[in-house]
């Protein structure tokens, strides 16, 4: 496959993955767990408490609400939402 998006570390294509889920293709669940484990990464490393990564996503939220919502803000709020399943699921190390 390749995207028009930016590459991930391993060369594959963020556009990849979308078409791959939109598509209903049958990888849609390797890829959603590969991103689920990258977004586990990520939150690793920024070595922010839990409560912090809380506070800061709370605040990410409020800015949106008060600035045009869904209608403006929606990709982002959808990925506020991918980040915070993904903090909810790590084990507590990761944290």
């Amino acid at each position: 496959m390749t995207g028009d998006g930016p590459a991930n570390g391993d060369g594959a294509r963020v556009d990849d993955a979308r078409v791959v889920i939109e598509n209903g293709d049958a990888r849609a669940d390797i890829v959603v767990d590969d991103a689920r484990g990258v977004m586990a990464e990520t939150l690793a490393a920024l070595e922010m408490p839990r409560r912090g990564l809380g506070r800061w996503f709370a605040h990410d939220r409020r800015f949106c609400g008060a600035h045009g919502g869904a209608r403006v803000y929606g990709e982002l709020l959808e990925l506020l939402d991918r980040y915070e399943t993904a903090l909810a699921e790590a084990p507590e190390r990761e944290r």
